[in-house]
């Protein structure tokens, strides 16, 4: 069975706290991770939160802005 999108967050987010706590390793889905690679799981958290968040979305992307006037 796949694995839900809230899993694989959940568990890159464990992976991050054990690095960000002392551990020199951790293994995520059968991958080890390194502190080294740090910058590596934050990419992928970023990736995985803007696809849950365009799931949410129905998959169709949403600008906002605010317009300033020239003064």
């Amino acid at each position: 069975m796949a694995r839900s999108l809230q899993d694989m967050i959940d568990d890159n987010d464990a992976a991050i706290a054990r690095i960000e706590t002392g551990a020199q390793a951790y293994t995520i889905r059968g991958r080890e991770s390194r502190m080294a690679e740090l910058r590596t799981l934050y990419a992928e958290r970023e990736r995985l939160e803007q696809k849950s968040a365009d799931a949410g979305n129905g998959g169709s992307m949403t600008s906002v802005g605010k317009i300033m006037s020239a003064r």
